[in-house]
């Protein structure tokens, strides 16, 4: 089974099919600062999950951030207050920056999410473009069955995931597209997505991540454990959004991407 980071092993190859995207050493710490530095992280994806965060309500839970990259949302789960965080990904070059970014209080660990394993008892955990690196059904339901075996019972999981309702986006004025591997034929579950970092209509970076369609992350988490599952739409920063902006930013908002998927562990009976 191929290793699950966000979004690039330490072999700076790609997050979902590793060896196959052939990313230099430093391409790799380069997509992930491209991914920091984008106003849609701060404008729409932070505010967004910190708010259901909020609705959640960790303050001094045990908490786990599933493909933590760098940490910046391990970073942002120790500023909401919780009592301890774990962030876990399989690149330890990865693990190395985000210790560097951050302070006392937080754990970071090497793990291989696509292989089982139980990482420990968690009161919440958040998995942020996670899910969708899956290579196949199999893959995705050890993901899956790792996050719930690491949750107690009515433990919370929140995730963003590429919109499986709407997966596919053409180059236009947001700042990356998501296109087929294999062009002019439908789209069927576990197909390959290129996601294209854009600038000024220029290819910068890309990864490739694997379709699945809606019912079937909604079986994945039922068959796991998972209870009152929802899809919960995007919320923009009005405070961050420059003035002359707001249609823009009304527009990615519509076009829900990545969609946010939150769900409880059910109470032992």
């Amino acid at each position: 089974m191929a290793k699950v980071t966000s979004p690039t092993d330490q072999n700076s190859r790609s997050h979902g099919d590793r060896g196959e995207t052939g990313y230099g050493h430093d391409l790799a710490f380069e997509f992930i600062s491209s991914i920091d530095q984008r106003p849609s992280r701060e404008i729409v994806l932070k505010p967004t999950v910190r708010h259901y965060l909020s609705e959640i309500g960790i303050a001094g839970k045990a908490a786990v951030d599933l493909a933590c990259g760098n940490g910046d949302f391990t970073r942002l789960l120790a500023e909401m207050g919780v009592g301890s965080v774990l962030g876990v990904d399989a690149s330890r070059d990865l693990l190395t920056d985000a210790s560097k970014r951050s302070g006392h209080g937080i754990a970071y660990r090497e793990a291989d999410l696509a292989v089982a394993q139980n990482l420990g008892q968690f009161d919440v955990a958040i998995g942020i473009f996670f899910l969708h690196y899956a290579r196949s059904v199999d893959e995705l339901r050890t993901m899956i069955r790792n996050v719930s075996v690491s949750l107690r019972p009515g433990a919370s999981f929140l995730a963003a995931v590429n919109n499986p309702f709407s997966p596919l986006r053409p180059p236009g004025k947001f700042d990356r597209a998501i296109v087929p591997e294999v062009q002019d034929k439908p789209l069927e579950e576990g197909d390959r997505l290129q996601v294209i970092k854009m600038r000024a209509g220029t290819v910068q970076t890309k990864v490739t991540i694997h379709y699945y369609p809606p019912e079937r992350y909604v079986q994945l988490l039922k068959e796991a454990g998972f209870d009152e599952i929802e899809w919960l739409p995007l919320r923009v920063d009005r405070a961050k959004v420059p003035q002359g902006q707001e249609q823009h930013w009304n527009d990615y908002v519509d076009e829900n991407e990545p969609a946010i998927l939150r769900c409880k562990l059910r109470e032992a009976v």
